[in-house]
């Protein structure tokens, strides 16, 4: 008899981990948000010598969706700003779909809008930030694919450059 009791144990936490499980996978469908993809996009990247953006660490986050670090790299005198008014972004996450780059629908919520950062010029030798998806308005969760997170630069003319770097959801 005494055996029957320690298989009745197993079996009712191998029942209950099956349950929480279950429960985890079931709460996350429900709560998942996929971003809407807008117009294909057609500029260029990459194309702004002495500067060089590459993302590190992109892993997934259950309330924050994809989150990546990326830095700048700078080996250049020209000064270029990213701004972000609250209705338009520096940041935009894209993806790759049979050879066209397509941007995200941005549903920005972010919490501090008027923000701009200076980068470049004498003595300025990089700049990081990080990428949070669903606090830079892009829902939760991403289906398999590549990706790239742009940059958008602008110089003291108000001209336009974009730096990115790709990322492969699994």
């Amino acid at each position: 008899m005494p055996k029957l009791k320690r298989h009745s144990g197993i079996t009712i936490f191998i029942a209950g981990a099956v349950i929480i499980t279950a429960v985890i996978i079931f709460v996350g469908k429900l709560t998942a948000h996929y971003p809407e993809l807008a117009e294909p996009v057609s500029y260029s990247v990459n194309q702004l010598n002495g500067f060089k953006m590459e993302i590190e660490g992109v892993h997934w986050s259950f309330r924050k969706g994809y989150c990546a670090k990326y830095k700048i790299e700078i080996d250049s005198e020209e000064i270029y700003t990213l701004v972000d008014t609250g209705e338009k972004s520096y940041e935009y996450l894209e993806r790759l779909l049979a050879g066209q780059w397509y941007r995200f629908v941005c549903n920005d919520i972010r919490p501090f809008p008027d923000n701009s950062h200076e980068i470049g010029g004498p003595g300025n030798t990089g700049y990081e930030e990080g990428f949070y998806q669903k606090y830079d308005g892009y829902g939760t969760r991403l289906e398999t694919g590549i990706y790239r997170i742009v940059l958008e630069l602008t110089d003291g003319e108000g001209n336009i450059q974009y730096l990115a770097d790709e990322f492969e959801v699994k």
